[in-house]
């Protein structure tokens, strides 16, 4: 996603950047910016990590994005480029197809541009028209995280898991099957 949360909303890089160079401007910038863990994203703008959300995210600004997107009529702020869960897929597919029924959407026209994987002609609004791909970033980083609660449950000394039946009783067992066979 490109973009920033700041006041419990999305923001394009550009307004985000707007945003703190106002709060810079009355003094009050954290410390060290870069360390987005010493302060809140309600009294400064803090980057978005890449993440599948379950909807469209278009800048917070609307019509006064520096990037806003202008349709026949009106305004909107730009699109933050986000993937979609499951959820976020579905809606956007009833969206887009509710839109095309009635009067003429042009939001949700660009969301079908936007995302043109999806099966917008399906009886089964949950089809892709494509396969979706693995991030390897975020597998990298499940792997990472399984690793870490895995190495925690384990006996350092002798390489033996305290209980063997850990992955199962934590739900786990069917992330680390599906990882084993995607590498």
């Amino acid at each position: 996603m490109n973009g920033a949360i700041y006041a419990a909303d999305m923001w394009c890089v550009d307004c985000a950047e707007k945003i703190k160079q106002r709060i810079r401007a009355t003094g009050g910038a954290p410390k060290d910016e870069d360390d987005q863990t010493s302060y809140d994203s309600d009294e400064f703008p803090k980057d978005c990590d890449k993440a599948a959300l379950n909807t469209v995210e278009h800048c917070a600004a609307t019509a006064s994005c520096i990037n806003a997107i202008e349709l026949d009529g009106f305004k909107i702020g730009c699109w933050l480029e986000n993937d979609l869960t499951a959820e976020g897929r579905v809606y956007v597919i009833e969206a887009v197809r509710n839109g095309r029924d009635g009067a003429d959407n042009q939001v949700t026209e660009l969301w079908a541009l936007y995302y043109d994987y999806l099966d917008f002609e399906s009886d089964d609004c949950t089809k892709v028209s494509a396969t979706v791909l693995i991030d390897t970033d975020v597998l990298t980083e499940q792997r990472a995280l399984i690793g870490t609660l895995i190495g925690n449950l384990c006996d350092g000394r002798t390489g033996f898991c305290i209980r063997r039946d850990l992955p199962t009783l934590f739900g786990i067992q069917g992330i680390l099957d599906t990882i084993a066979d995607s590498t």
